[in-house]
């Protein structure tokens, strides 16, 4: 253990002189109905390796005080394709912040972070600020022939914003590891009066801090206005018929297997639909289904819209990135000998809205003999559901034992299905299931709780199956018509060092980014207090400050402090 204790100091050392953070600005057009303005965006460093999180904080023009939307966070892959999407409330502040943990098995490229928000009439997307960041995988070889010039340029560049807010950060000189750095952070307007404001401060490692350019979109401002913006989440894609030409259609309904609930909209002649959807957060699974009495059958596919420039700039290795990666390898193997995590990302878990469905009647198969296909079960029993067979191919019905007239007794058309969560009409495929690993079989008929639990797409009855198998069998043109969509961003903090690991020696406290935070706030005297836990880095680190005040006015400053031996 001893050994394995020096070998981490002796990393450490040499960690000491690596960038372990660093801060880019990025800015385009605001969406203003008064006279223009700009976005924002601060990330907490300059490029990311795979495992690692990126944090990030989007400044919004002051029209958005007050008015609640949702921006649509994109990230793109190196092709320009979408590698995760996310949304984020406002709460009728200016600003949101969220994060994107980059995923183990990420590929090196060039990847970008696309802001937008929807435009309520037209369900069109519109570009709020983009970002352009490298994303490196450290177990990638590299030849001599990919290794570019070191990168040049220390600190943050003055001027790359408008400096209408003066901030000072007062802070000791220097600190010890694993000690306690206090910092105050003053922001004053031009004149000198104190500014309450909201603030996002990044501790980044000196060595590579590069210059944070003005990235400017495209001129918005010509009406399209912020009160045009959506809030609520999405999802907008195309129906078309058997044949793959649009259709317009007036039910389309939207299973989500999760919640157990249907929701509706339609589409228009060129097959476009667009659905705004409830909060939820995560991803979660929805299936379109047509209504049979309007259209026998149909497809949906579901269209991800991202208002993005093309990516400009390539991937560069530099000196300074080959010793990072080969230090974020060795981090790795220290982190996976002490079986801890460098960041540990604890994410909010938000309890799922379900519908309770209660079934006019249910067969629990095992207290019945046994039968082949689902056909032979219902052949033989006199039951609500009824299965025949017209030129080889079977159909079904449902009827209503309780129902008083013919039409309350008789549902007519053919049943809506569900094995396992997902939807379909095929009888023929249902009546053909083979009976053993179905667990149960519940029937729904009752019209009132048909229209209540499913309205049009459940007119005709409703079956629901459940089996023991973790993927059963089921019809193509029904599975084509599931996707996955993209909800709210669960809330997470950025980890802190615990005071667990603060108090064992033989613990590492390595951090490739020292402090996040993006909800810091000045008082009415203009004034914000932090503190700030030191790693076993022996380096300068530099605290990076942007504010921005009530009217839109924004500042940018940065000082450096640095960490000895205790």
């Amino acid at each position: 253990m001893n050994h394995q204790i020096f070998k981490v100091k002796e990393l450490m050392r040499r960690w000491a002189s690596m960038a372990l953070a660093a801060f880019l600005l990025f800015s385009c057009s605001g969406i203003l109905a008064q006279g223009g303005g700009h976005c924002m965006v601060q990330l907490d460093k300059p490029f990311y390796v795979n495992g690692e999180v990126a944090w990030y904080k989007l400044y919004l023009p002051p029209q958005f005080e007050g008015r609640e939307r949702v921006i649509q966070v994109s990230v793109l892959n190196q092709q320009g394709a979408i590698q995760d999407r996310h949304h984020l409330r406002t709460l009728g502040k200016t600003y949101v912040h969220g994060y994107y943990k980059v995923p183990y098995d990420c590929r090196t490229g060039m990847y970008q972070f696309v802001f937008s928000g929807v435009r309520r009439a037209l369900g069109s997307n519109v570009l709020l600020a983009q970002t352009e960041v490298a994303i490196y995988n450290d177990f990638d070889v590299i030849s001599p022939d990919q290794v570019a010039p070191s990168a040049a340029g220390r600190g943050v560049e003055a001027g790359v914003i408008d400096e209408d807010l003066r901030i000072e950060i007062d802070v000791a000189p220097s600190v010890t590891t694993r000690a306690m750095q206090d910092v105050r952070i003053t922001v004053r307007d031009a004149s000198g009066q104190p500014v309450a404001g909201h603030l996002s401060v990044s501790v980044v490692d000196d060595a590579l801090v590069p210059p944070s350019p003005l990235v400017r979109g495209p001129d918005l401002s010509y009406g399209v206005v912020e009160e045009q913006l959506a809030n609520n989440i999405f999802v907008k894609g195309v129906v078309r018929d058997k044949t793959g030409a649009p259709l317009q259609v007036n039910v389309l309904g939207a299973f989500s297997p999760a919640e157990n609930r249907v929701q509706y909209a339609k589409s228009d002649q060129a097959g476009v639909f667009s659905m705004p959807l409830a909060d939820f957060y995560g991803k979660k699974i929805i299936q379109f289904v047509g209504f049979q009495q309007e259209v026998d059958k149909l497809s949906a596919e579901v269209i991800r819209e991202v208002p993005a420039q093309p990516a400009t700039r390539q991937v560069a290795y530099t000196p300074e990135v080959l010793d990072y990666l080969a230090l974020s390898r060795k981090r790795k193997k220290i982190f996976q000998y002490f079986t801890a995590l460098e960041q540990n990302l604890e994410v909010a878990v938000y309890p799922t809205d379900r519908a309770a469905l209660k079934p006019d009647f249910t067969y629990r198969i095992a207290e019945y003999e046994d039968f082949d296909y689902v056909k032979d079960f219902f052949g033989e029993l006199i039951t609500p559901l009824k299965f025949r067979m017209v030129d080889s191919t079977y159909f079904a019905s449902v009827e209503n034992p309780k129902g008083r007239t013919i039409q309350e007794t008789h549902l007519s058309g053919n049943p809506l299905f569900i094995v396992d969560g997902k939807l379909t009409s095929n009888a023929d495929f249902v009546a053909r299931m083979d009976m053993s690993p179905i667990e149960t079989i519940d029937l729904f008929y009752d019209p009132y709780k048909l229209r209540n639990y499913f309205n049009a797409i459940g007119r005709s009855g409703v079956v629901r199956i459940t089996t023991k198998l973790p993927d059963a069998p089921f019809p193509e043109a029904d599975l084509a018509n599931i996707w996955e969509i993209d909800g709210m961003l669960p809330e997470a903090e950025f980890p802190s060092l615990t005071s667990d690991a603060f108090t064992n020696a033989e613990y590492p406290l390595m951090r490739t980014q020292l402090y996040w935070d993006a909800t810091v706030t000045t008082n009415d005297r203009g004034v914000a207090q932090l503190t700030i836990p030191q790693s076993d880095d022996l380096t300068a680190f530099r605290i990076v400050v942007l504010a921005q005040a009530a009217d839109g006015a924004r500042g940018l400053a940065s000082t450096t402090y640095t960490v000895q031996l205790r």
